[in-house]
């Protein structure tokens, strides 16, 4: 750093991942990095992000301008209330003995997640942890044996899908802290992250489970589910990761990295219904399909059948989130193939260190890259992309086009591709290369991916399945004890300088 007494800056040289001490004696490549950005990105904190490029600022620079920041309560769309100390892992810990003293006493699971005794009528339940959350799975992975860092854990295949905690705590104990239950859905996080991991941001809608500091709540509009569900989608996507791994400068993600970061300021309905389908697949969710039942007719499908618990469906449904964030950050096709540049190298060429070293470290190119590229989420997001523009540009609006886009094919929306050609789809390299003859051949794509549902999905009516659904729902509702919700502390961060303009639109709100 070097600084100079008096004056005024209006533009900081910088550069950043810089490893090796030759850049530096040749005159590395800086960014000229505008002080009026600092201001734009960082309004409370005045932090610099780890911008490596001209691209970058300009991406980021696009982002933050049609975005609120998360914390400010002035102009986020959102009431946000961040709360990580509804139970501590430590401090708490005679509360949730681990799950095989409860079993040793009888104790069993339900499908709703709930431990029961057949000789009580005391309730247990999960405590949420960091290594549970998936993104868009509140029921990731499951513990097997060890404690801390030691502790094993196995993934949970959604064809399975159930909780297997490490600890469980009374149900009348997670009423009693200091928050109680708060009402409606929950947004949780894994708190402990990296900025070069596959993924940084990974988060999932839950409710009625209580948590620990190491999964913190955002508790989204007092818990309202749709606007959950769409503030999961927005910062499961791969724009909010982005920008997350240009801030994130330790192992953790807290709040104050949060408040900054940039949320759309409108969100069309649809958006946060696919994130409903994908991530409250689960029996646990019912009364949460029963409240969207009542908010949109689902076109006469059971409700078994609308669970993305297949590997192809959840594909698809997560391309097409992804698609529409990038349309709601306002990304042009260009910003969004510099996000996912180097997703499209060959299955082969990314098991080689040696090239993998030669690309971003916070980079995208990690995810699904011991598949062919085109059936990768990264790849197939940009083909979602593509053809959610054209449905805008058909339907002369942004919220028209992405309707249209979502109600397409019966209402179940974008379909995965018969094939793909990589090299029609133009994805950005940082290393120059040439694409094979493969990358050249139209690839399949949608007959690789398997069914989109399973047997059972299908066998009801959907009469038979939503009667099933409201059983279920009101079997779960009357399990409940009774317990007044409490509120969370207010969001602890400043406002930032900027003011909410005063005909602001809100979540799911209208652009005009």
């Amino acid at each position: 750093t070097v600084a100079e007494k008096g004056g005024e800056t209006a533009v900081i040289r910088a550069a950043f991942m810089r490893h090796d001490l030759e850049d530096w004696a040749e005159a590395v490549a800086t960014l000229d990095y505008p002080a009026e950005r600092i201001a734009a990105f960082s309004p409370s904190s005045n932090s610099i992000l780890e911008i490596q490029s001209d691209a970058d600022l300009g991406v980021l620079t696009r982002i933050y301008s049609v975005s609120a920041a998360i914390g400010d309560d002035a102009s986020s769309p959102l009431p946000v209330r961040y709360v990580n100390d509804e139970f501590h892992v430590s401090k708490d810990s005679r509360l949730f003995p681990p799950r095989p003293d409860w079993e040793a006493r009888g104790f069993a699971a339900n499908e709703f997640g709930q431990w029961l005794q057949p000789s009580s009528e005391e309730v247990a339940l999960p405590l949420y942890e960091g290594r549970i959350v998936g993104p868009f799975d509140p029921s990731a992975k499951g513990w097997v044996s060890g404690k801390g860092r030691g502790a094993v854990w196995e993934e949970i295949a959604w064809n399975e899908k159930r909780f297997r905690p490490q600890y469980l705590m009374r149900e009348i104990d997670s009423l009693n802290s200091k928050y109680g239950r708060l009402a409606g859905t929950r947004v949780l996080f894994k708190r402990v992250t990296s900025a070069t991991n596959a993924r940084s941001m990974i988060a999932a809608c839950t409710a009625r489970m209580p948590t620990c500091d190491t999964a913190p709540m955002l508790w989204v509009q007092a818990g309202e589910h749709l606007a959950s569900t769409a503030f999961a989608g927005a910062v499961n996507s791969f724009c909010f990761d982005y920008t997350m791994r240009s801030r994130l400068g330790a192992v953790t993600i807290t709040w104050q990295y949060l408040a900054e970061s940039p949320i759309p300021r409108t969100v069309p309905a649809a958006f946060g219904e696919l994130v409903h389908r994908l991530n409250c697949s689960h029996s646990w969710f019912a009364p949460e399909w029963m409240l969207s039942k009542q908010q949109r007719i689902w076109a006469g499908k059971s409700w078994r059948r609308l669970w993305a618990i297949t590997t192809h469906e959840r594909l698809r449904l997560r391309c097409m989130i992804d698609a529409i964030a990038a349309e709601l950050y306002g990304l042009c096709r260009d910003d969004f193939c510099w996000i996912l540049r180097d997703c499209d190298h060959a299955a082969e060429r990314l098991s080689g260190k040696p090239f993998c070293r030669t690309l971003d470290s916070k980079g995208f190119w990690r995810i699904d890259k011991d598949q062919d590229p085109e059936i990768r989420h990264t790849v197939l997001s940009l083909a979602a992309f593509d053809d959610l523009q054209r449905a805008i540009t058909a339907a002369g609006s942004r919220d028209a086009g992405v309707e249209a886009w979502c109600g397409q094919n019966d209402g179940d929306g974008w379909m995965l591709p018969e094939t793909l050609c990589i090299a029609d789809l133009g994805l950005t390299r940082t290393v120059a290369l040439d694409y094979d003859e493969r990358a050249k051949t139209p690839q399949p794509v949608r007959s690789r991916m398997g069914e989109r549902f399973l047997d059972w999905q299908l066998a009801q009516t959907p009469e038979e399945s939503w009667a099933e659904c409201e059983r279920h729902a009101q079997a779960i509702l009357q399990s409940m004890p009774a317990s007044p919700s409490k509120e969370p502390p207010p969001a602890r961060t400043p406002s930032p300088r900027r003011r909410k303009p005063a005909n602001q639109a809100t979540l799911f709100g209208d652009d005009n």
